[in-house]
């Protein structure tokens, strides 16, 4: 299946995809919202909760204007490198986990996400110079050749 008919086949079936799908699919996070597909031999995720959905999307937006200065980028309207996606998205999650004082893995974002919503009411009081610092020194797995 060619690049283009994958994307199509990926929209159809995966109306709501996950936000932070690089995270997910990286296998270091997951999500009690998240609905795995295997499309022409490839994986993809999906949320399940248009809730859930809304809040990661809020989030990444907030993550990605808070970092912009940080991590160089002079446009944050393009895409962006997988590199610093992945560093936005997995650094991010850390920085969250890492304000709610707790340590080891992350098992579930929408958890996650929810006990920062109760301690910091709403995503915009999250504390982004501190989460920021975990998006600047999180480290991508290196290419194995």
């Amino acid at each position: 299946m060619d690049e283009t008919k994958f994307k199509i086949t990926c929209r159809e079936m995966n109306p709501l995809p996950c936000i932070f799908r690089k995270a997910i699919l990286s296998n270091k996070f997951n999500c009690e919202k998240v609905q795995r597909l295997n499309i022409a031999e490839r994986e993809t995720v999906n949320c399940s909760s248009n809730n859930a959905y809304k809040i990661c999307f809020n989030l990444l937006n907030l993550l990605e204007k808070n970092s912009q200065v940080a991590l160089h980028l002079t446009n944050i309207s393009t895409q962006f490198t997988h590199s610093k996606a992945m560093k936005i998205q997995c650094g991010g999650l850390l920085g969250i986990q890492n304000s709610l004082e707790s340590n080891g893995e992350i098992i579930n974002i929408y958890s996650l996400l929810q006990k920062a919503l109760l301690k910091f009411q709403n995503l915009e009081n999250l504390p982004y110079q501190n989460i920021i610092g975990k998006i600047i020194h999180y480290e991508i797995r290196k290419r194995q050749i």
